[in-house]
């Protein structure tokens, strides 16, 4: 059985990068950086980079069974993507053919959505 590909469309400016946060002694002071980032951009923003974080974490419990795409809308495969799947604002999440976005965007939805198709229903 193939992977299946999840394609989450949003918005993931660019913080604190990974290799910078090892250099951190202690993760208290990662976060506090990534949090005065975050503090640089409007609420609402925030908010929906952090449901796409807890989404993109709640996705990776698949493990090898998903194959997770993160697209930033201001790329050319987001640029692509918008043109492709009508896609007018995001976040939203692509599975297939099928576009998850605004209120059918949820965690329970998607998790539903993921374990019918990996059980063949």
């Amino acid at each position: 059985m193939s992977r299946i590909k999840v394609i989450v469309y949003g918005m993931f400016p660019k913080l604190l990068p990974t290799h910078l946060a090892l250099g951190i002694v202690g993760k208290d002071k990662f976060y506090d950086s990534l949090r005065s980032q975050l503090d640089e951009y409007p609420e609402k923003f925030v908010d929906t980079y952090m449901f796409l974080t807890e989404l993109l974490a709640e996705l990776y419990r698949y493990g090898s069974d998903i194959k997770i795409e993160v697209v930033n809308v201001d790329s050319a495969r987001g640029v692509w993507y918008a043109f492709k799947y009508r896609l007018s604002d995001w976040p939203a999440v692509i599975i297939g053919d099928r576009v998850f976005r605004g209120d059918d965007l949820s965690p329970v939805r998607l998790r539903k959505y993921i374990e019918n198709l990996l059980n063949g229903e």
